[in-house]
């Protein structure tokens, strides 16, 4: 398996990620603006602070991660309004995340 290519220099989060990012799916997400990134980006960025706060707690940093990569895994909808998007995307999310990825509980719970 190919290792992301993150500016985090972290290889366990990089491990952790990589099943993920390299997904084709998810690579349109480097596509769509999110927060003045594109969403790949923020996500990444997201989970690697998730990563490194639940780790350094000693929490459930593996499961934290995965929803953590995976929360706005959804793609611009320009017939949708912006609070509408707003509203759905965290079920629109889960959807995309459940349909290319086994989730745990937890995971769904995050995302």
């Amino acid at each position: 398996m190919v290792m992301p290519k993150t500016s985090y220099n972290d290889d366990e989060f990089n491990r952790l990620i990589s099943p993920i990012v390299q997904n084709e799916e998810y690579q349109k997400t480097k596509f769509c603006t999110h927060h003045g990134l594109n969403r790949y980006d923020h996500m990444v960025r997201v989970a690697y602070y998730s990563y490194k706060i639940t780790k350094t707690l000693h929490l459930n940093y593996k499961e934290t991660t995965k929803g953590a990569i995976l929360h706005d895994f959804f793609f611009n909808e320009e017939e949708d309004s912006r609070l509408k998007r707003l509203i759905d995307h965290p079920d629109l999310a889960y959807l995309n995340a459940s349909k290319y990825f086994e989730l745990t509980n937890l995971e769904e719970d995050i995302i």
